[in-house]
């Protein structure tokens, strides 16, 4: 069972499941299994795709995966994100909520990278749970406990 909204690039389609992370590929008349990966983890968030890399953030662990090859670029099992909000890329960054489980209620914001995950912020904006920033011209705004918020990222 995949729990997870797909995310799409070109001819490749990644899911989430518990542990496990399954990559498809897709034509006009099927989506064909090519592989299920095996991961770490206890409620998968969505996963992102970005520069040719599928990744997948949660409150047990993190992994990047290589869209063409189905391999595995990295594993992190320190670096753990809200389990139920999903992650958005904008400007070779990733931006989730951060803490494991429902999420601490911060914002993190990760560098895109095949090569091993680094965090370059964390801001706590009093975030509501099991929510997903959205990105328009620059600005993040969340869904915070009581209301809004709009943050300016240029």
């Amino acid at each position: 069972a995949s729990y997870t909204t797909p995310a799409v690039e070109g001819d490749r389609m990644v899911v989430s499941g518990l542990n496990r992370l399954t990559l498809y590929a897709l034509s006009a008349s099927k989506a064909e299994r090519l592989m299920d990966i095996p991961y770490k983890s206890g409620y998968a968030q969505s996963p992102v795709i970005s520069q040719g890399h599928a990744y997948v953030l949660d409150g047990t662990s993190s992994l990047c995966l290589e869209l063409e090859s189905g391999k595995v670029a990295w594993q992190d099992n320190n670096l753990k994100c809200g389990s139920y909000a999903s992650p958005v890329v904008a400007d070779g960054k990733i931006f989730s909520q951060g803490g494991p489980g429902y999420g601490d209620s911060s914002l993190i914001m990760l560098a895109v990278s095949s090569e091993k995950p680094r965090l370059l912020g964390k801001a706590s904006i009093r975030q509501a749970l099991c929510t997903a920033p959205a990105i328009v011209d620059g600005r993040i705004y969340c869904r915070l406990e009581k209301g809004v918020g709009c943050f300016d990222l240029r």
